[in-house]
């Protein structure tokens, strides 16, 4: 939670989603449960997104392509 910085993440523009975008990530395997937040970083060999941890507070959760779907989220 005392973190001050992140690693660096950017969106590639060939991906296809813009920073700041609502996203779902989840596994493409048997434990599909999705994470939710806000993209930071997306790569053709990362997924990274921010979001609120009750306990941690803001972080920035990294994902590997392999293995992981990125959704955007409906506009509500």
């Amino acid at each position: 939670a005392a973190a001050k910085t992140n690693a660096p993440a950017a969106v590639d523009a060939d991906q296809g989603f813009a920073a700041g975008d609502a996203v779902t990530v989840t596994p493409t395997d048997y434990a599909q449960d999705a994470v939710a937040g806000a993209l930071c970083g997306l790569t053709r060999d990362e997924v990274a997104i921010a979001r609120t941890d009750p306990r941690a507070g803001r972080v920035v959760v990294h994902f590997p392509r392999i293995g992981f779907q990125v959704n955007k989220e409906a506009k509500q």
